[in-house]
């Protein structure tokens, strides 16, 4: 399989920034990692948040609008996900085009 395909379907399925680190660009690859995760924790933390706001409504008996997790954390991750799936592609490519001894 061409690394450029790997990288980015490791990147696009699994997590992003394993395609770089896969691709032995380790730094940018837990540095995405680093930042998707955190993203993923935003976004879960809101979530948390407006469930539990949620349960508190139903249990009180009062009316109050749905919660909802932070769409600006759900952005975040999409945008950090597709870069890295981009970015894991272009360095497959890169090192695709190069011959196997690496001159």
């Amino acid at each position: 399989m061409k690394r450029s395909i790997k990288g980015a379907l490791l990147s696009g399925l699994v997590l992003p920034g394993l395609g770089q680190v896969v691709l032995k660009e380790y730094v940018r690859g837990y540095l995405i990692m680093a930042v998707a995760l955190g993203c993923m924790v935003w976004f879960v933390n809101g979530a948390v948040e407006a469930a539990m706001q949620s349960l508190a409504t139903l249990t009180s008996l009062e009316q109050a609008p749905p919660a909802a997790p932070s769409g600006a954390a759900f952005w975040a991750l999409l945008l950090v996900w597709a870069a890295a799936v981009v970015d894991a592609y272009r360095i497959g490519a890169r090192q695709d085009r190069m011959p196997a001894d690496g001159h």
